[in-house]
């Protein structure tokens, strides 16, 4: 998929779900929110990787919590992109200019 057709489901599901109800500063939270979970997901591979004797359970383990990584980050980004509709923010657009403009940025 690209940027813009990400963008695209992303309001399509809001329409559907009546979620383009809420504000901008609400949706900034429910990314919060995910973000949050993201860090507890990483936290918790961090933990495993510790105590990890590198058996196939633990394989397993880390395996599952790598799926639930992948998750909370589509939450992550899908609420990135809703906020972006709310905000009639061109997500595609922003990011071609932004990685122009990062081609010739000194950090």
């Amino acid at each position: 998929m690209t940027l813009d057709e990400i963008q695209q489901a992303v309001q399509a599901l809001c329409d559907k779900q009546g979620w383009q109800l809420h504000t901008p500063a609400e949706r900034l939270a429910y990314l919060m929110a995910e973000v949050g979970e993201l860090a507890e997901a990483v936290l918790q591979l961090e933990a495993a990787n510790t105590t990890a004797d590198n058996s196939d359970i633990n394989n397993n383990i880390n395996k599952d919590i790598k799926t639930h990584i992948g998750h909370e980050m589509y939450d992550v980004i899908w609420n990135v992109f809703a906020l972006a509709n709310q905000l009639e923010i061109d997500v595609e657009r922003t990011f071609a200019e932004k990685e122009t403009e990062n081609q010739t940025r000194v950090w």
